[in-house]
């Protein structure tokens, strides 16, 4: 592909609007607020600020940054997909077989919480699947960068540069099904 091809192909996927996921972080994940762009990868494409609009502006530059990046590295972009049309095939029921153990684990937990059992299981679910994706996505970028990434502590010398960590991950690795050992 020519340069001038390349450029214009850049530019379409820059062009594209992709929905844009944005919620505000719990104290124990550092506060503040996180922006995904799910159908690019809520994992590659996240970013966070101390307000919303710190967060979409993070994304923005972001994705500025990124997508010509994957391009050049041959990777193939979807085309924004409607989100709500997406959705739409699923019915937003789930039965699941639990022990009788976590059942009630879970009825004196929502009790203490004064909420219902399905929304606290729905609130675990989301939370510990957006912590095992995320947790999946970085262990797959240091395996890619290897030993050239620094350590993650504050005794790195001033001027080195360190990886970037997102807030929060300091939680177990969820296996999902799917998920390779």
């Amino acid at each position: 592909m020519n340069a001038s091809a390349s450029l214009e192909r850049t530019q379409y996927y820059l062009d594209l609007r992709y929905p844009v996921t944005i919620r505000e972080l719990t104290p124990e994940e550092g506060g503040g607020y996180m922006a995904t762009i799910p159908q690019l990868g809520s994992s590659t494409f996240v970013a966070d600020g101390e307000t919303a609009v710190e967060a979409l502006e993070a994304l923005e530059a972001l994705r500025r940054h990124l997508i010509p990046k994957l391009l050049e590295d041959g990777e193939e972009l979807p085309e924004p997909a409607d989100e709500k049309e997406t959705i739409e095939q699923y019915s937003g029921n789930l039965v699941l077989r639990i022990p009788k153990r976590l059942h009630a684990r879970l009825a004196s937990e929502a009790k203490r919480s004064a909420c219902s059992i399905n929304k606290l299981a729905t609130e675990l679910l989301s939370q510990s699947l957006e912590r095992s994706v995320l947790l999946r996505e970085m262990h797959r970028l240091l395996e890619e960068k290897g030993p050239q990434t620094a350590p993650l502590n504050s005794s790195s010398p001033k001027g080195t540069t360190q990886a970037a960590r997102p807030k929060g991950l300091g939680v177990p690795k969820v296996s999902l099904p799917g998920d390779r050992a």
